[in-house]
């Protein structure tokens, strides 16, 4: 892959050698997030095709650039399509002055389809125009964002009025709704590739669309796009439609021009700067397999970590509602330096060896070493690992196995040792939350009319709670025996961790939203009296109160802002003057012994509080 900059927006070329090259125009927010890794890889099936193909992030997407700064959804305004349509023409130009191409096919999933039908217009090397389960109408996929954002915010709390549509955390203003509304794909009339194609699955055939095309006089043909729903899951569970894939790469490549690509154009280093930062991709690992993104401050701060981020089950290193991208620009505001990467066979990088799940591997471990490794090639030093779910257990191993890690922050860790042979997708389905949660739900009304309507699953949520009931004593009484025999126990597992870390003046942070599934593996191993987490230097921890697992809620991001920057030392009353992996550890956990929220959050996750508390 090569990446390049397309007006300020981050782009990945991959090499083929036909002069007709495929421009990929993808979903947008949450449904560009639930198929990013999918597009990666038809984009990489069309290359093995012979075709030089190039996607790319819109603007105010993934890793590109805004207007202003990304938390607050500036620059995606009422202009939201008309931005996206003029990256995908710049998306043109950059491909054919870099793979040398002459012609080449626009492929559009989802809003990306609208997208790639209004760049069409007016050119005339446009080849071709495959349409993948397209929106059709900027209205009606307005509608179907309404009720998605209604269905995935259940039991959160209800934005606030006039702040446009949350779908997963991903924000469109009412501008931007409003500029949406009024895009269409319409007669066609302007497009004039002598080729489209309509991809859509069984039950999702748009008609009225399908007769425009045909009205078009090009070489019309429709193809279903079979594992439409895999595609679309929640991006940890989402697979790739193979077998539809395939038949989309080959038409894209049918009837190649016969002459070859000019030679390939390297272009220049990509440099995105932004307000107070310079983002730039890179590429490490073996083979150069691993693909992320440096963000550096104007100004560094001296004495701060560099901060590296894990991915968070497999959403792609930009994260859930974009919320590592805004997360790293706001440190690099700071003066914080940080490394955002793909682990293997998830975002940008490299498949997994033998197709294996790349979650909770000891593959993310390596692909974690290579990235201190080539930062410590680059003179950097005093690492603070990040991570979230599935990336906390990561940065947690990788803090207990790598001596040049200085401090982790976990957010939600969910287990701290995942068994071998565990499922995911299992465990995903089988999660249950803290005891207390279902103990305060008894006495909501809303809970009552749920399970009324039969929208509680009574009897699995039964099976698990007294399945828990019996394992904690289970486990406590074996730590017990196994602690007198001298035995390896679980709990005896962590807390040797606990104290290696400790050992080494590492800084732990673990960080839990009220009510989350993780709380009970603290439990698990501690029971709910935390006096031996108290008595760990350096050892802290913070409850967010009123959000999900995976911080929907731009208030929970927030908090988790407050709660981190505190840590960091960034926060005016908690700055810290001495340098990360070197600063006194003070017997409150914080460099130069400076203080912090006094008490410590309920393991049940009973607490309301914010900030941290140390244990």
């Amino acid at each position: 892959m090569i990446p390049v900059d397309v007006g300020g927006c981050l782009g990945w070329i991959h090499p083929g050698g036909s002069a007709r090259g495929a421009v990929l125009c993808g979903a947008l927010d949450y449904e560009g997030l639930c198929t990013y890794r999918a597009w990666w890889g038809l984009t990489g099936r069309i290359a093995a095709a012979g075709c030089p193909a190039l996607r790319f992030d819109y603007p105010g997407s993934g890793d590109s650039l805004d207007a202003g700064r990304v938390e607050r959804d500036a620059g995606r305004g009422e202009d939201l399509v008309e931005r996206a349509v003029a990256a995908a023409r710049g998306a043109i130009e950059r491909l054919k002055a870099v793979a040398g191409v002459e012609e080449v096919v626009l492929v559009g999933l989802r809003f990306g389809a609208l997208v790639a039908a209004l760049a069409a217009e007016g050119r005339s090397d446009v080849a071709g125009l495959a349409l993948l389960a397209p929106v059709a109408s900027g209205r009606a996929f307005a509608r179907e964002m309404t009720i998605q954002s209604k269905l995935l915010a259940a039991g959160l709390p209800a934005a606030e009025p006039g702040a446009g549509l949350a779908v997963a955390g991903f924000v469109l203003s009412e501008p931007a709704l409003a500029g949406l509304r009024r895009a269409e794909i319409g007669s066609l009339a302007g497009v004039a590739a002598p080729r489209i194609l309509l991809a859509e699955p069984k039950d999702r055939a748009d008609k009225a669309l399908a007769a425009r095309l045909a009205a078009q006089g090009a070489a019309f043909e429709r193809q279903e796009l079979e594992g439409y729903e895999a595609l679309m899951q929640s991006p940890t569970l989402a697979r790739e439609p193979a077998a539809a894939w395939a038949g989309i790469a080959a038409w894209v490549a049918a009837e190649p021009p016969s002459r070859r690509a000019a030679p390939l154009t390297p272009p220049p280093a990509v440099r995105l700067a932004g307000e107070g930062f310079a983002e730039s991709p890179v590429q490490f690992g073996p083979g150069r397999g691993l693909a992320g993104v440096l963000c550096r401050p104007a100004a560094r701060r001296p004495g701060a970590p560099f901060v590296v981020f894990a991915n968070s089950g497999r959403n792609p290193r930009f994260g859930w509602a974009r919320s590592t991208t805004a997360l790293a620009r706001r440190l690099a505001g700071e003066g914080v330096a940080s490394l955002r990467f793909d682990m293997s066979g998830i975002g940008d990088s490299r498949s997994m060896p033998d197709g294996d799940e790349p979650l909770y591997s000891h593959q993310a471990r390596a692909d974690m070493a290579a990235a201190l490794d080539m930062l410590v090639g680059q003179g950097e030093a005093g690492f603070l690992l990040f991570g979230s779910c599935s990336g906390a257990h990561l940065v947690f191993h990788a803090a207990v196995a790598d001596p040049r890690v200085a401090a982790v922050v976990s957010v939600n860790l969910q287990r701290f040792i995942w068994p071998r042979d565990a499922s995911l997708q299992v465990a995903m389905r089988r999660s249950l939350k803290p005891t207390a949660f279902y103990r305060r739900s008894l006495f909501r009304r809303e809970t009552w009319k749920r399970l009324l309507a039969g929208e509680i699953d009574v009897a699995s949520i039964g099976l698990g709670l007294f399945q828990r009931k019996v394992a904690r004593p289970a486990a406590r009484l074996a730590g017990a025996v196994g602690g007198r025999l001298g035995l390896d126990t679980p709990a005896g597992r962590v807390r040797r961790w606990l104290l290696a870390l400790e050992r080494r003046g590492v800084r732990v942070l673990l960080v839990h939203t009220e009510g989350d599934p993780g709380l009970d593996d603290l439990v698990h191993h501690f029971g709910t009296d935390t006096a031996w987490l108290v008595q760990r230097r350096g050892l802290q921890r913070a409850m967010i109160a009123d959000s999900d697992h995976d911080l929907t809620p731009a208030r929970a991001r927030e908090d988790l802002w407050q709660i981190l920057t505190r840590f960091l030392g960034v926060a005016p009353e908690l700055h810290a003057q001495g340098e990360w992996g070197r600063a006194s550890v003070g017997r409150d956990g914080n460099a130069e012994g400076k203080s912090v929220t006094p008490g410590s959050p309920p393991l049940a996750g009973r607490g309301k509080g914010l900030g941290v508390h140390q244990d």
